[in-house]
């Protein structure tokens, strides 16, 4: 075999390998969800791993500023994870308006999708590839946009 042929195999396995553990490394990436204030990810934002929690974004314990955030995004999100973004406190108490949306692709990840338009979004609507909204409750006279207390997250079992 020439010299060449044996550059161009190993060099071409080498490459294959690299590509491996850039698909390896991004399905171990923690899941998360994003928020932010703005469409384009900016002004105030913060994170939270999806594992099955319950958090008041009045207490900040995670960094996220209440009634700011007006965008969400996926990041790896497991397929059958279920979250639902509440207007008030997490007791369930006094909730003006709520969005339940869950993952059906594994893993999925979106662009920043928009609180606000979930309003006018019917239960069981694709509302982004991966996303849907199972079901909400919705006071109109109370604004979503800059409004979010408290996110409700149940990430579906490891197989």
């Amino acid at each position: 075999m020439s010299f060449l042929r044996v550059l161009t195999l190993a060099l071409s396995f080498a490459v294959g390998l690299l590509a491996a553990q850039g698909v390896v490394a991004d399905s171990l990436a923690t899941p998360m969800i994003k928020f932010a204030e703005n469409s384009d990810g900016g002004g105030d934002t913060c994170g939270l791993p999806l594992e099955t929690s319950r958090v008041d974004f009045r207490s900040d314990d995670h960094g996220c500023v209440n009634d700011q955030m007006t965008y969400f995004r996926l990041e790896n999100a497991p397929s059958a994870t279920n979250f639902r973004l509440e207007s008030e406190k997490c007791d369930g108490s006094t909730q003006e308006w709520y969005f339940q949306l869950k993952t059906y692709i594994n893993p999925v990840s979106t662009g920043w999708v928009s609180i606000p338009s979930l309003v006018s979004a019917a239960e069981g609507e694709i509302v982004v590839r991966g996303v849907m909204l199972v079901n909400k409750k919705i006071n109109t006279s109370v604004p979503t946009e800059g409004k979010l207390s408290c996110v409700d997250i149940k990430r579906s079992p490891l197989p």
